[in-house]
């Protein structure tokens, strides 16, 4: 979901029906109905849940299907993937059992929906929300304690099984392969420094500054076997059904190639933002981190490697992307142009804590309530 939807739903219905109709000359009678746009999560790409209707040789046949549109501007991403994206569902649903969306085609073309965009299988369930977050308000934390632990291992259970994905079929241009003759770790610095650059426009960040020379100055010397890395593993990003099972897995525009550690640091991490940077409890029913990690550690089947390392990093890319949310929100009039949100938000202060480093003067700023 974008961070700022843009897309008419009721233009959108006809504009897919047209492209449904010419992709499919064979079928007739072509409807897009029930389209709905969600806001409550995610920052970056908008997602059109419809149900698609159509007549061949006499019958009616319904489909409910998700179309993922990519920024053309002004996104979370410098550039966006969606071939590389149909990819990565591909390659887990082929060789794990990991709930993720069957992907049926990308369009390249802008004029359709305003930006290319991925058609993909609607799934069913429950997602916790980012905007209230899920610790606040909502459906997670009226569940009772034991099922909280249910939902939080499932999600556990799903995020290791990932990396049993066959990634071969994948090419040394995805950051992180191993075939690119560079270690997984030192690409992903270096894709962070540069999105950093990107990001910044020489805008100061200090604590960010300090991140980056701790992660260059700790840089591990031997790394865990490369895996596929899910790339935004969180709770917001999964689906759970009834019984708390995960029912999907989504938003794979920032999967890559790594060690395990690079999703469950992650997963932390952001687990960290939404209650101590909050000044929220976590849910009665959550595992603690010594927990999570020795419960990880079962589910790969080894211990877990350069872990102290990979919180950092998780924390350092998570600043990262935040000052990016910032700025976007900034450029959308969500804040005032002289808003701190860029520098000082929820990820900086925690990334500050886990450096030691003073926390900015600034009144830190966050998604919630500004979009």
């Amino acid at each position: 979901m974008a961070l700022k939807n843009v897309i008419d739903p009721v233009l959108a219905g006809p504009q897919l029906e047209r492209w449904f109709a010419g992709c499919h000359p064979e079928r007739s009678d072509v409807r897009v109905t029930n389209i709905d746009i969600p806001s409550a999560n995610g920052m970056s790409s908008e997602t059109i849940l419809f149900d698609l209707t159509w007549a061949r040789h006499g019958k009616r046949h319904q489909q409910a299907l998700v179309a993922r549109v990519a920024p053309t501007a002004n996104g979370l991403l410098p550039s966006y993937d969606l071939a590389h994206e149909q990819h990565v569902l591909a390659a887990v649903r082929a060789s794990t059992a990991v709930p993720v969306p069957a992907p049926y085609a990308v369009e390249p073309d802008s004029a359709v929906l305003g930006g290319p965009f991925l058609i993909m299988d609607r799934l069913s369930g429950r997602v916790p929300a980012d905007d209230p977050p899920f610790t606040a308000a909502g459906w997670v934390i009226e569940l009772s304690r034991s099922a909280q632990a249910t939902m939080y291992d499932n999600a556990l259970v799903a995020m290791a099984a990932i990396s049993a994905t066959d990634i071969s079929g994948f090419g040394s241009d995805v950051v992180g392969n191993p075939l690119s003759g560079a270690g997984s770790i030192a690409q992903h610095l270096d894709h962070y420094q540069r999105l950093y650059a990107w990001t910044a426009s020489g805008r100061d960040h200090p604590v960010l500054d300090s991140g980056l020379a701790w992660v260059h100055a700790n840089l591990p010397g031997s790394e865990a076997p490369a895996v596929l890395s899910w790339g935004d593993a969180r709770l917001g990003n999964m689906m759970f059904g009834e019984d708390l099972t995960v029912t999907g897995v989504l938003d794979w525009e920032m999967a890559t190639i790594g060690e395990a550690e690079l999703d469950l640091a992650w997963f932390l991490f952001l687990n960290r933002v939404y209650t101590d940077g909050m000044g929220l409890a976590a849910p009665a029913g959550f595992p603690t981190r010594e927990q999570s990690i020795a419960r990880y550690e079962e589910l790969l089947g080894r211990p877990l490697v350069n872990f102290a390392f990979h919180e950092v990093f998780a924390a350092v890319r998570a600043t990262i992307m935040m000052m990016r949310i910032g700025t976007m929100m900034v450029d959308a009039g969500l804040l005032p142009e002289d808003a701190a949100m860029p520098v000082t938000n929820l990820a900086s202060l925690q990334l500050a804590e886990l450096l030691g480093l003073a926390k900015p003067s600034e009144q830190s700023a966050w998604i919630t309530g500004n979009r």
